[in-house]
């Protein structure tokens, strides 16, 4: 049997009672507030970051995994398992993936020998790719093959889609991805940008007047992309968000009864774009 070790940077948002579960190793990005770096989900948790995002001087911004990081988990985890498999956030928005195959053809300059890692882009963010490590995790640890975990990673992956709603518009206008005078109106008006991913890349879907309508929209379009509601798995993604997080299962509970339904915290990176207030509809098609 394949001893198969499954790797992946913080950016997954996966619960830390799955990561233990499913012996997953988390690789940290980094935030840096005020000049100062943090690793995510190390000594920073999503929800107090969030919760504290506005009292910062300066907007806060993210980088890659630490390639020293990088590269003592890849030689560690060499010794131990037989075949590495390392998930990255979509390399359209971090330089975390190339990373990595650069760490790895060091590793290999370095010793010699060939180092048997495999590198897989989700071209996605937060518990779009996170569930899926999860899923492959459970195959590895009941001891699937590696062909079966990469199989695992190439049906899912394309299989689960997302609509964010952004709590507010004075985060995106500090961090300068808006203009001040659209986001002055737009606050004014009480708009709520509805956003999705497209081709790896965080994308605007639509503007809508309001939280419920915004999260109505969301939802209606979600459910219009599952072949079967009562088999889709919905996750609900929590930016410090939780009154809006209930008011969004509510409506979908009101529209449909999906397989599962589970909230979760949205960790610190996309809430470093975004902000507080963020409700996220994860879904599988």
């Amino acid at each position: 049997m394949e001893r198969i070790k499954i790797l992946v940077d913080s950016g997954a948002d996966i619960p830390k009672e799955l990561v233990k579960e499913y012996d997953i190793t988390v690789l940290p990005i980094c935030v840096i507030i005020n000049g100062e770096v943090f690793y995510d989900g190390v000594n920073l948790d999503g929800r107090e970051y969030l919760k504290q995002i506005k009292e910062y001087e300066q907007i806060p911004t993210t980088s890659m995994v630490p390639v020293e990081m990088m590269k003592d988990a890849f030689i560690k985890y060499s010794k131990e398992y037989d075949k590495l498999i390392y998930v990255t956030i979509s390399s359209k928005s971090s330089g975390g993936h190339q990373a990595a195959f650069l760490v790895k053809s060091q590793i290999e300059e370095e010793t010699g020998r060939s180092l048997d890692l495999t590198i897989l882009d989700s071209y996605a963010f937060s518990m779009l790719y996170g569930s899926v490590v999860v899923k492959m995790a459970k195959l590895a640890k009941n001891g699937a093959s590696y062909k079966e975990v990469i199989d695992c990673f190439n049906k899912n992956i394309s299989n689960i889609s997302a609509y964010f709603m952004v709590g507010e518009l004075g985060h995106l206008q500090k961090g300068g991805r808006i203009k001040p005078g659209v986001a002055l109106i737009g606050t004014l008006l009480g708009i709520k940008p509805v956003l999705t991913i497209n081709d790896g890349l965080v994308d605007v879907y639509s503007k809508e007047r309001g939280k419920r309508k915004a999260l109505d929209v969301a939802i209606k379009q979600a459910i219009s992309e599952m072949k079967d509601p009562s088999e889709s798995e919905i996750l609900i993604a929590n930016g410090y968000a939780d009154e809006d997080c209930e008011l969004a299962k509510e409506m979908i509970l009101s529209k449909i009864t999906p397989k599962s339904i589970t909230q979760y915290d949205l960790g610190c990176v996309i809430g470093t774009h975004t902000g507080p207030g963020v409700v996220g509809i994860l879904f599988t098609k």
